[in-house]
């Protein structure tokens, strides 16, 4: 079964991220796509290590993973804009 993790990374640590007119101000003057999501896959990534000790010795292993990001379209009148609906 999947894990759905959400996780809030600073905007200063990603990337540019495909999402040209996402949330365009210019593109939807009355502001009817706050709230509305744009899921961009494999925009970042996370490492793990593991280090597993016995008697029988030790073991580390190492994975890595892309993530998907979800952008959230909030306008300066959304009173959810604070909370994220995930």
């Amino acid at each position: 079964m999947p894990l759905s993790v959400p996780v809030s990374v600073p905007a200063s640590q990603i990337g540019p991220i495909p999402a040209e007119r996402f949330c365009s101000a210019a593109d939807d003057p009355a502001g009817s796509r706050a709230g509305s999501t744009l899921t961009v896959p494999a925009v970042l990534s996370a490492q793990v290590s593991l280090f597993c000790a016995g008697e029988s010795g030790s073991e580390m292993t190492y994975a890595s993973r892309s993530l998907d990001v979800t952008l959230h379209c909030e306008t300066p009148g959304d009173p959810d804009a604070a909370t994220p609906s995930e």
